[in-house]
């Protein structure tokens, strides 16, 4: 990451935003010295529910379990795209539940 005039760290201002979430993975995410700000940042906009925090938190998926719900969908299946169509398909539907 460069740092200098005009320069912004992408990651941490969508974090700020409420526009992401601090990356967790199976294994080993390198984050140098910012993991600890990150997370701050995160709680921070959670807290003052900013972006993707703002709606019920029932309703919230984290990307990471988004991938597990896809990935498990995908187990089984020929090629995968007949479990990601039946994921997505899911997806849409509660999501227009919760907006009747």
């Amino acid at each position: 990451m460069r740092r200098g005039l005009l320069r912004k760290n992408v990651g941490l201002e969508m974090l700020k935003a409420g526009m992401a979430t601090v990356y967790e993975a199976k294994s080993g995410a390198e984050f140098g010295d910012l993991e600890d700000k990150y997370r701050w940042v995160e709680a921070q906009a959670r807290s003052r529910r900013k972006g993707i925090w703002s709606g019920k938190q029932k309703d919230f998926e984290s990307p990471r379990d988004y991938k597990n719900r896809i990935n498990a969908a995908n187990e089984g299946t020929k090629d995968g795209r007949q479990g990601i169509l039946k994921a997505v398909v899911s997806t849409i539907t509660s999501s227009l539940k919760g907006k009747s």
